[in-house]
């Protein structure tokens, strides 16, 4: 029990001095953030500071104690397929299509070899998919020179907008 408050204490202190570093890292500003200037009343909406830390808290360090501090789809996938108590399927998606997407096949290939092993069911992104994207979604080419950021603070919460070619495409 004293390692649990003892791991509570060391969250809560790196909580607060990587805070500190990301709003000096970042060089935060005070623009409006979407829910503050566009409020749409279902999706895009202000959040209370104690709600967006606890989402924040729990997305970090909820799931620690069942699947390990950083570990992916597949440390999940190993811990459902190791329960024999309850039939279960894993599924992994591999981006394999080259043809269509910005896909590196060796890699997907070599990543469908290692999970079928584990007995994930693999989906291919070539060989299971009709359209990817739509039927007249073609594939362009992307430089990831082009590629910008910029990000700023509301009420605490670091928000980044990510630009390509200087023409905003994400923002959250």
């Amino acid at each position: 029990m004293i390692t649990f408050f003892i791991c509570l204490i060391i969250l809560i202190i790196s909580y607060v001095f990587y805070s500190r570093f990301t709003e000096k890292s970042f060089q935060i500003d005070d623009r409006l953030t979407p829910a503050i200037k566009n409020p749409d009343g279902i999706d895009i909406t202000p959040l209370p500071k104690w709600k967006a830390f606890l989402i924040e808290l729990l997305n970090i360090a909820g799931t620690g104690p069942i699947f390990g501090a950083i570990s992916g789809d597949a440390a999940m996938h190993n811990y459902c397929l190791s329960n024999k108590n309850y039939k279960t399927l894993a599924f992994m998606l591999i981006a394999d299509d080259d043809a269509r997407d910005h896909a590196n096949r060796e890699k997907a290939l070599k990543l469908k070899e290692d999970w079928e092993k584990n007995n994930y069911q693999v989906i291919s992104m070539k060989d299971d998919f009709k359209t990817i994207y739509g039927e007249d979604v073609v594939k362009t080419d992307f430089d990831f020179t082009k590629v910008s950021f910029d990000n700023y603070n509301y009420n605490d919460i670091v928000y980044l907008n990510v630009y390509y070619d200087d023409k905003k495409i994400i923002y959250a």
